[in-house]
């Protein structure tokens, strides 16, 4: 009881002070009306008991010499004051030390470059021209070679093949062609495009899921031969302590394809993107907003208005650039290392909000190249007022900073959206929002700052690039990681050739299907595949079988029992009358016929073929 009563006569004190304080910021208030009004409200008060209070005194127990309990009511004869927003704070608040409210003004000298395709091939190119400026003349040859040297490597030969460079102990592989890995990937190209549940179904003795064409080109156990052993690297040469040495090769020589064959405009992106892989993989990555959340993760530097890719980065670790990465972020790196051949040139960057950073926008600037990007609500270098700046919806907050053309940008839309460029001058624009998604939707206009404008307007080329590697994806599962990435690279070379394609002087059909990603893929694949096929066998009925030895004259005429040179076959007599072993195989023998050219046992069968007429032995 006594601790209660304490509680109340404690929390009674605060209320009278804290109403004491509000009487003292009510007159501080009062202080900035003119003086009648000061005046008047004063005599007011002094003719009213709105100083006094309410109170209903509870006595304590008096036995125990407590003070009596007090209970404080709202006051009489005026309501409570309550502290207004200033809806024109945010006007008047002035940024920090070192930043301004003031607009810049960017000087920003023109891009001169005409952008295009710089492959310079004849107007009646095909489309694997402008494929093979991209990967180069020799790359099926090259493949093929490695692809053999692989094979040589995982299953070496005996002693006696040592002078073979692509001797092997797997009695079920060949050497590989160039023109064999050609057809190889046509089918690879081909499976992205008409997709099937499993890879066998292509070779399935069902009509309704058989692909005549791909079981004409390739039969099934060659094709998981060369899955087996395709290699992009040569086996027999040493390589240094790099994440990337099985494709190395080929990812130096698509970076320099890739930026001699075309001439960027002047805006351009930076977007990242991620390889599905669910294997076990040092470097993969987990990235929440990603479609594909796990994988092998890669930032593509593209043209904004094509979609064509410049330039490319594979994350690999922190380990390449250790001293960057610890000053700055792996963002500056990545962007800096995709941008390194693209500075001094007038070019406008745009990124997402890991790439940007203070320190790439003043760098950047430094090397006449322009940036826009969005922010991070924990920038380093961005002072964290702008984010406490009550703002409506629709309205904006732009602060520069001094003496440079970088502008920081805070504009409530859904949420909050922040913004830092170089290449804008902070205006505003008036643009049409639709209010409602029904069928009758109500337009209302908003102001947008033009910083807002301009990204959303620049950003397409990463996405354009992201839309057209979803199509016809070209890629196999596999227990490799490399190849993953050598797929989804070469994949981007596909698109790549398009954009080069379709942006040439060669003109095209009204139709938009037929210049369509998928079209320009098929069109590649006849050019790949076209008039192969290794399911060529040799017939065992022609004059090239060698006879080692004449055991029996022509009993019957230009017919003679030999026994040939060459391995045993099945015998043919057999076979038509179904005589198995006792292990249930199949009879074979190396004698035969020397005019029928076909295998048959040496006592009966000889004999009982010939006397039902020679018949073919197929």
């Amino acid at each position: 009881m006594k601790y209660a009563i304490n509680m109340a006569s404690r929390l009674s004190s605060q209320e009278v002070l804290g109403e004491e304080l509000d009487d003292e910021k009510g007159s501080d208030l009062d202080v900035s009306q003119n003086c009648s009004s000061s005046s008047s409200s004063s005599s007011e008060d002094d003719n009213n008991p709105v100083d006094e209070f309410d109170n209903d005194i509870v006595p304590g127990p008096s036995s125990h010499g407590q003070t009596p309990t007090v209970r404080v009511s709202r006051r009489v004869g005026r309501a409570p004051q309550t502290r207004r927003r200033n809806k024109g704070a945010f006007a008047q608040r002035s940024p920090p030390q070192g930043w301004t409210n003031t607009l810049p003004t960017p000087n920003i000298p023109p891009y001169t470059e005409t952008p295009g395709p710089k492959c310079n091939l004849p107007p009646d190119a095909r489309e694997l021209d402008f494929l093979l400026c991209l990967i180069g003349e020799d790359f099926f040859a090259t493949l093929a070679r490695n692809t053999n040297i692989n094979a040589a490597c995982k299953s070496p030969a005996g002693p006696e093949d040592s002078t073979d460079e692509f001797a092997t102990s797997d009695k079920r592989w060949s050497p590989t062609t160039a023109a064999e890995i050609k057809a190889f990937i046509g089918i690879i190209i081909l499976m992205g495009i008409k997709q099937a549940q499993e890879y066998s179904d292509y070779w399935s003795q069902d009509r309704l899921l058989n692909d005549p064409y791909i079981s004409s080109l390739l039969s099934r156990n060659r094709y998981e031969k060369l899955c087996q052993y395709l290699s992009c690297s040569n086996a027999n040469i040493p390589t240094e302590n790099d994440h990337r040495n099985k494709v190395s090769n080929i990812i130096d020589k698509l970076r320099q394809n890739f930026k001699l064959n075309f001439t960027p405009g002047c805006c351009l992106s930076v977007e990242e993107a991620v390889i599905k892989q669910n294997g076990k993989l040092l470097w993969k990555q987990y990235i929440p907003k990603q479609s594909r959340k796990r994988g092998i993760r890669l930032w593509f530097l593209c043209d904004c208005l094509t979609g064509y890719c410049l330039n490319f980065e594979v994350y690999t670790g922190r380990g390449n650039h250790p001293s960057t990465v610890q000053e700055h972020g792996l963002g500056y790196s990545v962007a800096m290392n995709v941008l390194q051949d693209f500075l001094r040139k007038n070019h406008h960057v745009y990124a997402d909000s890991f790439l940007t950073s203070l320190a790439l926008v003043e760098d950047l600037h430094e090397a006449d190249t322009f940036f826009c990007g969005m922010l991070g609500r924990n920038m380093a270098g961005i002072p964290r007022e702008i984010k406490k700046v009550p703002l409506r919806k629709y309205e904006s907050v732009k602060w520069r900073k001094d003496a440079s053309c970088t502008m920081v940008t805070h504009w409530l839309d859904k949420r909050h959206v922040y913004l830092i460029s170089s290449n804008n001058n902070g205006k505003d624009s008036l643009n049409m929002k639709p209010q409602t998604r029904s069928h009758h939707q109500e337009f209302v206009m908003v102001t947008v700052p033009s910083v807002v404008t301009d990204y959303n307007a620049n950003t397409g080329g990463a996405d354009h690039s992201d839309q057209f590697r979803s199509y016809c994806i070209v890629s196999r599962s596999g227990r490799r990681w490399w190849k993953y990435l050598f797929w989804a690279l070469f994949n981007q070379a596909l698109i790549n050739a398009y954009i080069l394609w379709k942006a040439s002087t060669k003109p095209h059909s009204k139709s938009k299907k037929s210049h369509s990603l998928k079209a320009f893929k098929v069109a590649i694949i006849h050019q790949l595949a076209d008039g192969f096929s290794s399911r060529k066998r040799t017939t065992t009925s022609t004059s090239k079988r060698p006879v080692e030895e004449i055991l029996d004259g022509e009993s019957v005429p230009g017919h003679a029992l030999v026994l040939f040179g060459d391995r045993k076959r099945n015998c043919v007599c057999c076979k038509r009358a179904g005589r198995l072993t006792d292990g249930g195989n199949k009879i074979q023998t190396k004698f035969g016929c020397s005019g029928c050219r076909a295998s048959m046992c040496k006592l009966n069968c000889f004999n009982d073929w010939h006397m039902i007429g020679c018949q073919n032995s197929k």
